[in-house]
């Protein structure tokens, strides 16, 4: 039994995907782009996570100087 009649599907055994292969270089490429986008993302949030800690303990060092 061919793939389209398990699936009740008509056209082309396999999907059918001819003259898709344009469209799918593009969203390729832009998923790359988003990938490439998020780890950019990531970095920026890592960075500013310990820029947030540093700024913490200079301002915890400086209260418990005022206190003692």
């Amino acid at each position: 039994m061919k793939e389209t009649e398990k699936t009740g599907e008509t056209g082309v055994s396999g999907g059918g995907t001819a003259g898709t292969g344009a469209g799918f270089d593009r969203v390729h490429g832009r998923l790359e782009a988003l990938d490439t986008d998020i780890a950019q993302l990531r970095e920026s949030i890592a960075e500013l996570r310990r820029t947030i800690d540093s700024h913490q303990q200079e301002v915890t060092a400086a209260l418990s100087g005022r206190r003692g």
